[in-house]
């Protein structure tokens, strides 16, 4: 299974390592926000910028996924409130992250 380079990138808060992690053509999607989500580089650089300054208590639960894909489950406060999320994570021929 590959290791998820995210978990990293969350426990260090680490905005430019998470550029190198990502696709030209990146695109993330949220349920909180209508299409078409976040597209490009600097679009998702910006959520998780926003994610970074945001989010508290990151502790990842779950786990799975191969060499086209990674699962992953973690819990968070956000204000101070508890919350759960998943991310679905799909790579490219490189390895690099495609979408989320």
């Amino acid at each position: 299974m590959r290791t998820d380079p995210f978990r990293q990138v969350f426990a260090d808060r680490d905005l430019e390592r998470l550029v190198t992690l990502l696709a030209d053509d990146v695109a993330f999607y949220s349920q909180v926000i209508n299409e078409p989500g976040f597209e490009s580089r600097h679009a998702v650089a910006a959520l998780y910028a926003m994610v970074f300054e945001s989010f508290s208590d990151v502790e990842f639960t779950h786990d799975f996924g191969d060499e086209s894909m990674h699962i992953s489950g973690a819990r968070a406060k956000v204000l101070g409130r508890p919350i759960k999320w998943t991310t679905l994570l799909e790579f490219d021929a490189d390895g690099s992250t495609r979408s989320g």
